[in-house]
């Protein structure tokens, strides 16, 4: 994810180059994606989007500003220079060259090595962590770039390595991996677990940062947003396949035992799926993907996706009208 500047360096001044249109679209709802981005510039940082860095070398020797020059492509080739340059890789390709050779079946879609549940590529042969594509029996066959997964699939694949030498017994994964980020700066601490892609529909349940009387229910959680503490459903043919946890990390068990038992839900009844707050402090707020969006033709039938009820307008019988 994203980092920012400390307002104790008023120096310093960061920017952050990002292909897409905003921080973490690939994975967020817009609304939030737009907030994260908002609550950036508010201390400081130079959001440049919809650009690609394609290469850095050093300034030319002899030059007395910045050392760094990176060449930028978006709607026209630039180039941007500075003192030091972090790189942020959000894809990771697992080398499975050695694997393919030894003739270990490898995963055309997602990537890695095809293991079982059990995280066995063939007899006796097993593979755990991010090179292993392995079956996920609520969400199907997936390939997990996450510490929490590497650590716990690397345990299980131990495990059964002993055991199959000895009694044969072999365990299934059932560990739902989670991400964690903490940006402190903008006040925002997030995990998130299952299939985390904008390209699905997703419904956001959110405290409301006041409730009738004007009171601020939720204090200076972070100043100027609307997105205190919430959580966002991600949805294919009525399950729920990912859920992020806004602030509200303590419910993570919760959100695990939600795609463990997998039930068949609508907009409506995500509301009290997780105990996030009582009712009349709740907002909901639903997106369509992005990839049903993209059949859309005009900008305007788009942004009309986007819809924002109080939690009590909306009856069980289904979505918002």
């Amino acid at each position: 994810y994203n980092a920012t500047c400390s307002p104790s360096q008023p120096r310093v001044k960061i920017l952050q180059i990002y292909a897409e249109r905003s921080p973490l679209s690939t994975y967020l709802p817009s609304y939030l994606s737009q907030d994260v981005k908002d609550r950036m510039s508010r201390h400081g940082v130079e959001c440049i989007e919809e650009r690609l860095v394609t290469d850095l070398h050093e300034a030319s020797e002899g030059s007395s500003g910045p050392c760094v020059v990176m060449n930028v492509v978006g709607e026209s080739r630039s180039t941007l220079a500075a003192d030091y340059v972090v790189m942020a890789s959000s894809t990771i390709s697992p080398n499975t060259g050695t694997a393919g050779r030894s003739g270990l079946e490898l995963d055309p879609s997602n990537g890695g090595i095809v293991v079982n549940d059990t995280f066995e590529a063939c007899n006796g042969v097993y593979a755990a962590g991010s090179c292993a594509s392995y079956f996920d029996k609520n969400l199907g066959r997936r390939r997990v770039n996450r510490y929490d997964h590497s650590v716990n699939s690397g345990l299980l694949a131990g495990y059964n390595m002993v055991s199959s030498s000895e009694d044969g017994t072999q365990k299934a994964y059932e560990h739902q991996p989670a991400v964690r980020s903490y940006l402190g700066d903008i006040n925002v601490s997030c995990e998130s677990i299952g299939e985390i892609n904008s390209d699905l529909s997703t419904v956001g349940v959110w405290i409301s940062t006041r409730n009738a009387e004007g009171k601020d229910l939720l204090g200076d959680v972070s100043c100027m947003s609307p997105y205190k503490r919430g959580i966002v459903y991600y949805l294919r043919s009525n399950k729920v396949v990912g859920i992020v946890l806004w602030n509200s990390g303590d419910l993570l068990e919760r959100a695990r035992d939600l795609i463990r038992f997998n039930p068949d839900v609508s907009p409506s009844s995500l509301k009290r799926c997780i105990p996030l707050a009582p009712d009349d402090w709740l907002v909901v707020k639903e997106e369509t993907g992005k990839a049903t969006r993209s059949r859309l033709g005009t900008e305007d039938e788009k942004e009309h996706l986007v819809q924002v009820r109080p939690i009590k307008e909306i009856g069980d019988g289904g979505p918002p009208k």
